[in-house]
């Protein structure tokens, strides 16, 4: 085993935001932040912080559209019907 002070390895915490989805096999580095209603396409890498409610896929991830917010209606209809 290496000793820690040679391996340089950094680790902050992922920010996950409300009605962000994550794609199977995505990788996202210390230190992002997933603002609300992200999306991530499978397979993703991602290095930095992403602006909410876009879809992004790829290495490099790229911006693929921006995203409806009708999930924020969907999830107080939701509410309202359990009470």
């Amino acid at each position: 085993m290496v000793l820690a002070k040679y391996t340089h390895v950094i680790g902050s915490k992922v920010l996950i935001s409300k009605f962000s989805q994550i794609g199977t096999g995505s990788v996202i580095l210390p230190g992002v932040i997933i603002n609300e209603g992200v999306a991530i396409g499978a397979l993703s890498l991602v290095r930095t912080s992403l602006d909410a409610w876009c879809i992004y896929a790829g290495n490099p991830l790229k911006l693929i559209k921006i995203r409806q917010k009708g999930l924020i209606e969907l999830s107080r209809d939701f509410e309202t019907k359990l009470l």
